[in-house]
């Protein structure tokens, strides 16, 4: 099956990729991170992904949009539903690329990073 996987950062995906490819998923990754800042981490992301992905043979698409107006115009007067917006924004991006990409199902490193971060 294929499957697109949303990739925040390097690190984040190198569990879930190995993890979905071991369970016999094509996986393509999609970077798409609008919301990061500074501009500076974005790029350091944005480059990290790349190189991951050159050394474990993933095919990514990069939907290289640093959004920072669109982002603060979102949360300046609600900051606390920032991460809603930041989940809900990236995983609609998300779903959009699957579904244009005829990708049977989607997901997000952003699932796995959360879950990690509490155990």
């Amino acid at each position: 099956m294929n499957i697109l996987l949303h990739i925040c950062c390097g690190p984040c995906a190198i569990s879930p990729v190995e993890e979905l490819r071991d369970t016999g998923m094509d996986v393509t990754g999609f970077f798409y991170n609008h919301n990061i800042h500074p501009y500076q981490e974005y790029r350091r992301r944005l480059e990290t992904v790349r190189e991951y992905a050159a050394q474990v043979d993933l095919h990514v698409i990069c939907q290289d949009a640093y959004n920072l107006e669109e982002f603060l115009g979102a949360v300046a007067a609600r900051p606390g539903e920032r991460c809603n917006y930041c989940y809900a924004s990236r995983l609609e991006a998300t779903a959009q690329a699957a579904v244009g990409l005829g990708c049977a199902a989607f997901t997000s490193t952003l699932l796995y990073s959360s879950i990690s971060s509490t155990t």
